[in-house]
């Protein structure tokens, strides 16, 4: 399934990708003074940066994935909570 969603994602994306890569601009454009994007072209062109960028993929898998385990743990709760809450509400 993973894989099915990533192909049609990856395929979505292309297909829209000059309209996105303008809505990005646009969004850089009204949130970032020029001299702000040019401090942040030459972060990302440092050391520090080129590592940022080649390690954040990893970093977002990894916090996407422990924001998943942490809703997997509330979830018990969360359903008890929403029981108790239809008993008292007789639904």
């Amino acid at each position: 399934m993973s894989a099915i969603v990533t192909d049609e994602f990856t395929s979505a994306v292309r297909a829209r990708y000059s309209d996105i890569a303008e809505a990005v601009a646009e969004e850089y454009r009204k949130a970032f003074s020029e001299d702000e994007l040019k401090a942040i072209l030459t972060f990302y062109s440092s050391p520090a940066g080129a590592k940022l960028l080649s390690v954040q993929p990893r970093l977002q898998q990894t916090l996407s994935e422990q924001g998943r385990d942490a809703g997997v743990a509330a979830f018990p709760k969360i359903k008890a909570r929403l029981d108790a809450l239809d008993s008292a509400t007789g639904k």
